[in-house]
């Protein structure tokens, strides 16, 4: 192997993980490919004006805090409730779901 070989290599391999949201060790070469008769194909899977138009929209009248880190997730059978701090203040969010990114 040369040394751009392995690079290549290395970046495929941390790319399937960063993709799969898992490490490699825990992917299936069996099961790989499993969801491809859904998968969209095809010039429709691109927006026009690209990706941002779907996040501009869904963000439309939701409150967005810059500058402030997430401290804590609790999460129950209830909901879930977002623990933020910003500037030494903390806030908390309750909602009966929360995506985490």
């Amino acid at each position: 192997k040369t040394p751009l070989e392995e690079q290549l290599l290395n970046w495929h391999m941390a790319n399937l993980e960063f993709a799969n949201a898992a490490c490699l060790s825990d992917l299936s070469l069996a099961h790989w490919d499993q969801d491809d008769p859904w998968e969209m194909e095809g010039d429709h899977v691109f927006m026009p004006g690209g990706n941002m138009r779907l996040v501009i929209a869904l963000a439309e009248g939701v409150p967005i805090f810059y500058e402030s880190a997430v401290t804590q997730v609790a999460y129950s059978s209830a909901g879930v409730v977002v623990t933020c701090s910003s500037g030494g203040e903390s806030r908390l969010f309750a909602a009966d779901r929360c995506l985490c990114t």
